[in-house]
């Protein structure tokens, strides 16, 4: 959705610049708002994946997709463009995107929803993935992001570990799988080590 658009853009921007190398152009700007008003669906579908090209020509897909909000039950560039591929015009309709900031969750809420979830992997992310995963730790400043070991042998089926550009779907419902079993604690990032494969296992 549109405010999804927005906030993606922003971190992409940001991670460029964090990267420290001038070479690398700035993500394709969103065609939402004004940009939309005079778009077509096919022009928007095509901006998007631009988008999604250069996260992963630059190695920032994970930055990409832990920035997106739930998958849309529509046809989101349909939704927010200002005119059909046919000539039609419509005004798009917008909800409301205001959130209230998360408050950081206690360590006890921590250590009791990741017990559950390293207890329960394998019913949360299904047998296939379990096989070649394990979770380690919730990390980060609110605790908003899983560091999972994997099989460096394995191949998930999204592409590997290190890219979901093939299959972004797949897990953005892995990572959802693992959302709903968190709640009311949820991440933001799942990366995943190899390096700790053996370790986990």
């Amino acid at each position: 959705m549109p405010a999804d658009w927005a906030r993606v853009h922003a971190r992409l921007a940001e991670d460029r610049i964090r990267l420290g190398d001038t070479s690398v152009p700035e993500p394709p700007v969103p065609l939402i708002l004004a940009g939309a008003a005079f778009s077509t669906a096919t022009e928007i579908q095509a901006r998007w994946r631009a988008l999604l090209d250069w996260a992963h020509a630059h190695g920032l897909e994970e930055a990409l997709l832990s920035n997106l909000g739930p998958l849309p039950d529509c046809d989101v560039a349909r939704s927010i463009a200002g005119v059909s591929d046919s000539g039609q015009g419509w005004w798009p309709q917008y909800g409301e995107q205001n959130h209230s900031p998360r408050a950081r969750p206690t360590a006890e809420t921590v250590h009791d929803a990741f017990a559950m979830l390293a207890s329960s992997w394998t019913s949360i992310v299904g047998l296939d993935f379990a096989a070649s995963t394990r979770p380690l730790r919730l990390t980060g400043k609110k605790f908003r992001h899983l560091v999972v070991a994997a099989d460096p042998s394995a191949r998930p089926s999204w592409g590997s570990w290190n890219s979901r550009h093939q299959n972004p779907r797949v897990f953005t419902a892995f990572r959802k799988a693992i959302n709903d079993s968190l709640t009311p604690l949820e991440v933001d990032h799942v990366s995943f080590t190899t390096d700790a494969w053996r370790r986990a296992a």
